[in-house]
């Protein structure tokens, strides 16, 4: 996982330019991860549909932290995720970034999910069945296992199917990365024929829109908390749209970036 995240801005991005505020961003959201996942522990108020096991010390202050971050650490991602796709496009066209992104996307997540994730689950149900029944083994006893599966799966029945756990992140992206044949024909489209961008002016009815419309994306989520839709192999629409958004978004900030360079060329 950490090396597919390190793919989003490394150096076989296609051109020689080094993105370093990416890299800073990129490595700021990730330690942010171990944060907000230390803290998901300790929250009063867990989300309804996520089951997570607490912890007996508890501090309203880890819910404030635990959302704040949340709210946007993985938008972060999947921006940066959707400009370096386009950028890879630009470089080296849509077939070869499609199998730039399996290679260094859909590789790790397939092994991860014989790696990271049997792992992810033992840990969970030691920790899970040492704060349901006292005991601290490793290796948990089968019968408490059963028990608290059985429990977790009566408060969120999405978890009887199969996915990705802590590999949604890059489940979402190979996803996303299918829609990119599509949003580069939108962006050929679009894009004007001389180059030309439109003032700085024009921008702000298209930022009220974006804000409008990540604001809707967010009314299907209890409580506008984004954390569902993506513990099965068949995700939740609204997580796909929400998340999907900032893909998009990423994308055409590039597609921008890219015709704004033009207009320099050619003025």
């Amino acid at each position: 996982m950490l090396r597919a995240l390190s793919a989003l801005a490394g150096p076989d991005m296609g051109e020689e330019r080094r993105y370093y505020g990416f890299d800073a961003l990129r490595g700021g959201m990730m330690m942010l991860g171990l944060v907000i996942h230390s803290a998901m522990f300790y929250i009063v108020s867990p989300p309804p549909t996520m089951p997570i096991t607490l912890d007996r010390n508890q501090s309203p202050l880890m819910d404030v932290l635990m959302h704040f971050v949340h709210a946007f650490r993985m938008p972060a991602f999947f921006l940066m995720a959707g400009f370096f796709a386009s950028l890879l496009v630009d470089k080296r066209g849509t077939a070869d970034m499609l199998k730039n992104r399996a290679a260094r996307v859909l590789a790790p997540l397939v092994a991860g999910l014989f790696t990271v994730v049997p792992v992810s689950i033992l840990l969970w149900m030691s920790f899970a069945v040492s704060v349901r029944f006292g005991t601290h083994d490793l290796i948990p006893n089968l019968e408490q296992v059963r028990i608290v599966a059985m429990e977790a799966q009566d408060r969120l029945p999405e978890i009887k199917t199969p996915g990705a756990l802590h590999l949604w992140f890059l489940y979402f992206l190979c996803l996303f990365y299918l829609a990119v044949p599509l949003l580069e024909r939108i962006a050929q489209a679009v894009a004007p024929a001389d180059g030309k961008l439109g003032s700085g002016r024009s921008a702000w009815p298209l930022f009220a829109v974006l804000v409008v419309f990540t604001c809707a994306t967010l009314w299907p989520f209890q409580g506008a908390r984004v954390h569902e839709g993506f513990l099965t192999f068949i995700p939740r629409p609204h997580a796909l749209l929400y998340y999907g958004q900032f893909f998009v978004l990423g994308y055409f900030l590039n597609v921008s970036r890219a015709i704004g360079s033009m207009r320099l060329a050619h003025p």
